[in-house]
This record gives structure tokens, sequence and C-alpha cells, in this order.
């Protein structure tokens, strides 16, 4: 069982250019073999920008931090909190319809993974 709360701002800060960002907070259930050493309680925020370049396409970044996972487990990459970097493009469509072609690179922590993500994701 999850519970969370999250709250979103937008803010037209010039005509071409808008500010994004949340706050969120939350309860996850401990379950599983690592059940002793997950954290119960998190919070989440973002913060990020969009220029509106052309027509109804933009180009976005947002930074992403979530609070760790994980405690006591010996493995820094699930006891630290989790950094991202999400930029791309948009193509907005009617209705608040978009389309996000984008990259997510986690900044922290570093681990042996390869961080890389290309992304694709619309709202509707």
């Amino acid at each position: 069982m999850s519970v969370a709360l999250l709250n979103t701002a937008r803010l037209d800060l010039a005509p071409r250019l808008v500010f994004e960002g949340s706050l969120a907070g939350g309860y996850t259930a401990s379950h599983g073999p690592l059940a002793a050493s997950q954290r119960e309680l998190f919070l989440a925020g973002s913060s990020g920008l969009r220029w509106r370049f052309w027509g109804r396409q933009s180009l976005y970044g947002n930074l992403f931090l979530h609070s760790p996972y994980y405690r006591d487990t010996g493995l820094p990459s699930l006891d630290r909190r989790d950094l991202a970097l999400d930029f791309g493009w948009i193509l907005a469509g009617t209705g608040g319809k978009e389309l996000r072609i984008g990259m997510t690179e986690d900044l922290e922590p570093s681990g042996p993974a390869v961080d890389l993500v290309v992304r694709l994701g619309g709202r509707f």
C-alpha cells in the first residue's frame, strides 16, 4: 500500500519561458526480503524550465530529487538519495495533450549500471 500527496506549480516567467515544479511526500508499506531496510516515508521534488522555441514545440529540462529508498544495506546506490536530470523536446497538442521525447540521466547515486534512459511520454 502506498499513499502520496503531490503538489505541482507552474509559473509563466516570460511569454516563451515556463517554470514547472513539484513537491511530494508519502508512505509506502515495507514488504519483502528487504523490509527491515526499506524506508516507509519519502519526500520528492522537481524543478525545471520549459522554453517554447517555435509554434507548439518546446525544450524542457527538469531536476528530480527523491529521498533514499533504503537504509543500512551497505550499498550506496540503495542507501543514498536519487537525483536525476530529465531533458528533451515537447510537442504540445490541443486540450493540454503533449508528446515528450527525451533522455533521463541519473546524477546520483553513481553506480556500475548504465544510467542513460531514452524516454517517450505523453499527456492526454
